[in-house]
């Protein structure tokens, strides 16, 4: 359906699928596809943390929640929706999920909330995802240095993103922070 461009008749379908089993993590990873792309973040992301809660080491939604949190995280404008997505993450982190995607994820989502308490443990889990992939992704360190230039530490952070710039990127994501910056 979403593909012969009736989108809406899929999501409704997929809302279907989900009555009957809400336990469907697929169904809700199709559901933040479509929800995307019909400019529906805030439905995106909660699908995401209900896929995350469902399955909390199930690797699909990090990347893709990540890549989500860093094209249009701006577009969320009542923090309190990122708290449902905060708790599922951290809880999947404490169950054992080894993975940088959800740190970055994690540290997006604490910094996207805008709540200053949050800039330091945003800080060090994107340290922590940096490290993970031997700052080798792009992607993780334009994270860490968003984390520490909201935690005032600009020089480094440009410094930060500079490395990230100078590394292979296909993300409109680095252009936009290069000039924010």
């Amino acid at each position: 359906l979403s593909r012969a461009g009736k989108a809406d008749d899929a999501i409704e379908e997929y809302r279907e699928t989900l009555r009957l089993t809400p336990g469907n993590t697929w169904a809700h990873m199709c559901l933040t596809d479509l929800y995307e792309r019909r400019d529906r973040v805030a439905e995106a992301i909660t699908d995401f943390a209900t896929a995350i809660e469902i399955e909390p080491r199930f690797f699909h939604p990090y990347p893709h929640l990540c890549d989500l949190l860093l094209r249009r995280g701006g577009e969320i404008k009542d923090p309190a929706l990122l708290d449902p997505l905060v708790e599922a993450v951290e809880k999947a982190i404490q169950q054992g999920m080894d993975e940088p995607f959800a740190w970055g994820v994690l540290a997006l989502a604490r910094l996207q909330s805008q709540r200053m308490k949050d800039s330091r443990r945003a800080c060090e889990l994107a340290r922590r995802a940096v490290e993970a992939t031997e700052r080798s992704r792009p992607e993780f360190l334009a994270i860490l240095a968003r984390a520490m230039w909201d935690l005032g530490e600009q020089a480094p952070a440009v410094r930060v993103l500079e490395e990230a710039l100078r590394l292979p990127h296909t993300h409109p994501f680095f252009e936009e922070t290069g000039r924010e910056y």
